[in-house]
This record gives structure tokens, sequence and C-alpha cells, in this order.
């Protein structure tokens, strides 16, 4: 699997992400470098409620994923207009916007995909990447998937009680690592556009961990035609 991100700013710069992930894991593909940045260390800003084994993990492996893009992005500004590119092998999209969106979103792609315990939950939504999704359209895949989940586990003879509450119980995880993350960026970089990324990922998070009946009402509305009696 290949997805390229392409920036192209107004002063006439840009920056090229050619990412690769395992067809079958969908484990992203990248060299690690070979001085890792101290902002990545495992101990660094540590996650409270980080599952991995210290002796087998020197550094935080999303911190890992994402250091070549924060690095690149070191002193660009939140609202700086870019003009994104990204392409797959199904479409291209292009979208001008801010650096802090066309970040993001690059970063919701990497991040599931990074080895971290709290966000490879969304590997699927990885697989079928959907650039600059809005606030309707996250809610509509992460409902789509977990259900498409909870089906694949009950046939392996797992059974949720409380799918939506097991949902917002992934999400508030990635809310709390998506602060301690954003804590270590602070630490390293100069400009913003980084962490104000990780704020609007937060953002997504937050708008599925306090998922309302309203909400669910709305997608439900969508199914009325299976709901006819």
């Amino acid at each position: 699997m290949r997805v390229i991100y392409d920036f192209e700013y107004e002063d006439g710069d840009s920056e090229c992400f050619d990412l690769r992930f395992d067809p079958d894991s969908l484990d992203h593909l990248f060299k690690q470098p070979e001085n890792p940045p101290s902002w990545t260390l495992l101990s660094n800003n540590m996650c409270p409620h980080c599952t991995l084994d210290r002796t087998k993990h020197v550094h935080c492996p999303l911190a890992l994923c994402i250091s070549g893009a924060v690095d690149r992005f070191h002193s660009r500004v939140s609202h700086e207009s870019v003009l994104v590119r990204v392409t797959t092998d199904e479409r291209t999209v292009f979208k001008r916007t801010t650096t802090q969106k066309g970040l993001s979103s690059m970063l919701g792609l990497l991040m599931p995909c990074s080895g971290c315990p709290h966000t490879r939950f969304f590997r699927p939504m990885a697989r079928f990447h959907l650039p600059f999704s809005s606030e309707e359209e996250t809610i509509y895949r992460s409902l789509s998937m977990f259900m498409l989940a909870k089906y694949f586990m009950a046939t392996d003879g797992v059974h949720i009680e409380s799918p939506l509450l097991e949902l917002k119980a992934i999400y508030k995880n990635v809310e709390c690592m998506n602060l301690w993350v954003a804590r270590r960026i602070r630490s390293h970089v100069k400009a913003d556009s980084s962490v104000n990324a990780l704020v609007l990922l937060d953002l997504f998070a937050k708008i599925v961990s306090f998922l309302s009946d309203r909400h669910i009402e709305t997608v439900r509305s969508w199914f009325s035609v299976y709901l006819e009696e």
C-alpha cells in the first residue's frame, strides 16, 4: 500500500512524503533514524496509560513513526497556506488548506500504523484513508468500522455487551495519548504546525468519545430503508 502526500507552498518550497505500508499488517514501512531525537524516548512524556514494556521499547513507536514529518515541518506555522495533493492507487485528492490541516490528515494515516497499542484499532480506516474527512464522515466511518469489527469478533466467539461504549473507550484512550504526544512535540519544535495538527485530530477523537443520541439518530436516519416494515 502506498500513499503520497505532496505539500506545495506559495513561496515555492515543497515537501513530499512517499508513505509505504505492509499490505497485510498495514505497518508503516519506514527507515528509522540512526540517532532518534530524545523526544521520541518512551520515557519522555510517556503516556500514563502506555502498555508497552520499557525493557523492550526504548523509543515510543508512534513518536518514531511521525518524527520525520515533525522535523520537516519544524519551522512551519499552522495557518500557512499550502496546496496538498494526496495520491493513492485509487485516486488523487487536491486541497488548498493550511499546514496544520494538511499535516493532521497525514498524521491521521500514520498514527494507526505506527505500532502504538492505542491507535491500532484504526488500521481498517487507514487502509481506506480519506484525506481531510469531515466531522460527519469521521463519525460514520468510525461507527461503520467498529460495527464490522463487532461482526468479525462475534464470528470468533467474542461478545461485546455495549459496542458503542467500547468505541468511546478506545477514543478516550486516544485523547489521552494525543495530549502526551503533543507535549513531546512541543518540547522539540519551534513552530506550532505539528502540535496544532494533533489538536485537530484530538477534536475528532473528542467528537466520537462524546457521541450523543443526536449523532446516532442522524446516522440511523440514513439507514431508514433497512428499517421499513
